[in-house]
């Protein structure tokens, strides 16, 4: 691979000599300055959407846990309360 992009500089160098050559690097750096933006701008997404996703687990355990407590609760007699 290391050959190939060997040559391929050596093709497109003679066009981009001068004030090309500072062009084509202006753009390369914005095209890697957006691709790092893109990818914080991802893995922060990311995590937003892993901390929601733990959220609602320990909503829906929670919930099951106190519907499994209330099926499984001894009924109090009416009259226990009341003397």
């Amino acid at each position: 691979m290391g050959i190939g992009v060997a040559l391929l500089v050596r093709a497109f160098s003679a066009p981009f000599s001068g004030i090309g050559r500072p062009l084509a690097k202006a753009a390369i750096r914005g095209g890697i300055q957006t691709f790092d933006k893109g990818r914080e701008t991802l893995a922060q997404f990311r995590e937003t959407c892993e901390d929601l996703v733990a959220e609602v687990r320990v909503e829906m355990e929670q919930e099951t846990a106190a519907r499994i407590g209330a099926e499984t609760a001894p009924l109090k007699p009416e009259s226990e309360g009341e003397a």
